[in-house]
């Protein structure tokens, strides 16, 4: 039977460092230059294509993710086939923000009746973990993913794929298809958009390939895709997380288990699994 709680090695992997990353557009750099750009989606408008180059393009989707810099949602994440040992499914609340280039995000997996199965925060290199029905914080510093080990937190990493590290390929122009326009990018990979929207479709790296869908539109926003899919290259294992109530307001004061009263405090290397019956 798979496992209720996560094991010690699956939770350090849905770890955050790049984790928070857009809904592909919320992370950008602070570049002036962007700030006098102008918003990509207009709703209703017509694209005009044959004048924009890739550059223009990826900036202007860089803009849009200046925008998002706050997220809070339910989230509910699958993984197929299920690692053998562990959970295959997840969900609960998810916090996330980033404020010049620093990041932090919030876990709040949830059982049964909204049973709180454990709670993390990680700021920085710093990971704390209060794991209720032990009533133990762990503290500790968290460990880099290992490419293609981790599904869901590669799912993660995806919510906010940081747009502003990215650089289209010199030389070459937008390449359009029947219903979708594609950005080479400098490290092999690829920025597929539609063609009637410009909102980014998919994205594929050496490892991944991300598919971004239902976008809706929440007050006052861009866009922001619903769904994320991710289909690894390395295992090909296939993750899929579903947000719903999303918002944006500033959930600055969110990223604290300072409520908890734990019985325990203890090193996050002897957080362990109850096993499975």
């Amino acid at each position: 039977m798979n496992k209720i709680f996560p094991s010690k090695h699956q939770i350090l992997k849905t770890q955050i460092p790049l984790f928070m990353v857009v809904f592909v557009f919320m992370l950008t750099c602070s570049s002036c230059a962007w700030k006098k750009a102008q918003p990509f989606f207009q709703e209703g408008a017509k694209i005009d294509w044959e004048n924009e180059t890739p550059e223009r393009v990826l900036k202007r989707l860089q803009y849009s993710g200046r925008q998002l810099s706050n997220l809070t949602a339910y989230f509910s994440l699958s993984l197929d086939p299920p690692p053998k040992g562990h959970f295959s499914n997840l969900s609960g609340i998810l916090y996330l923000t980033r404020l010049k280039g620093k990041q932090k995000v919030r876990i709040k997996a949830q059982g049964m009746f909204g049973r709180v199965l454990f709670d993390m925060v990680h700021k920085g290199n710093s990971m704390e973990i209060y794991v209720p029905s032990k009533k133990t914080l762990y503290k500790g510093k968290a460990k880099k993913d290992v490419p293609g080990e981790s599904p869901f937190g590669e799912v993660f990493e995806s919510l906010m794929v940081d747009l502003s590290t990215m650089k289209v390929k010199k030389g070459l122009p937008l390449l359009m298809q029947k219903n979708d326009v594609i950005i080479l990018l400098q490290d092999e990979g690829k920025l597929i958009l539609d063609k009637m929207t410009g909102m980014i479709m998919s994205y594929r790296n050496k490892t991944q390939e991300i598919f971004y869908k239902g976008y809706q539109r929440v007050s006052g926003y861009p866009p922001v895709p619903i769904i994320i899919e991710i289909n690894s290259l390395v295992d090909k294992r296939k993750a899929r997380c579903k947000l719903r109530d999303v918002n944006f307001d500033d959930n600055s004061d969110n990223f604290s288990l300072a409520l908890y009263k734990p019985r325990f405090v203890k090193k996050l290397d002897e957080l362990e699994a109850p096993r499975s019956h």
